[in-house]
């Protein structure tokens, strides 16, 4: 027996996880309730759903978690670089030990629009003017 075409949706909202949609070909997303998203699955077709991306703080500012599981080798993926003046190292997943550190230690993320946030937090911080 396959799975049902929305099973992950329902899943996610059985499980708690926060959800977000948009309107089709649209790239603000917005929170809605698992009750919205189950309405949004039966309405099918001006919306899209998705589970929101986990974020973090650092210094205040929100911004997106960095990853928490080493993915699979060849991955391209950014590192946090504070000394570079492009905030990040673009970098390819071998499983070596300088990736093991920078994975251990949060520095890792999927996007370089990620690594340049968390680099900029960190930053703002060490300036010293985070908001408090």
């Amino acid at each position: 027996m396959s799975k049902h075409s929305q099973h992950d949706w329902l899943i996610a909202i059985a499980n708690g996880e926060k959800l977000q949609a948009t309107q089709t070909n649209s790239t603000n997303w917005v929170d809605v309730t698992g009750d919205e998203g189950l309405y949004l699955i039966v309405s099918a077709g001006t919306h899209t759903l998705r589970i929101k991306p986990k974020t973090i703080f650092v210094n205040g500012i929100e911004l997106p978690a960095p990853m928490t599981k080493a993915p699979p080798n060849g991955t391209n993926y950014f590192v946090v670089d504070l000394i570079s003046t492009c905030y990040y190292q673009d970098e390819w997943w071998f499983n070596t030990v300088e990736d093991q550190y920078a994975l251990n230690n949060g520095l890792c993320h999927l996007t370089a629009d990620a690594a340049i946030s968390h680099a900029k937090a960190i930053l703002k911080g060490v300036k010293g003017d985070a908001k408090k």
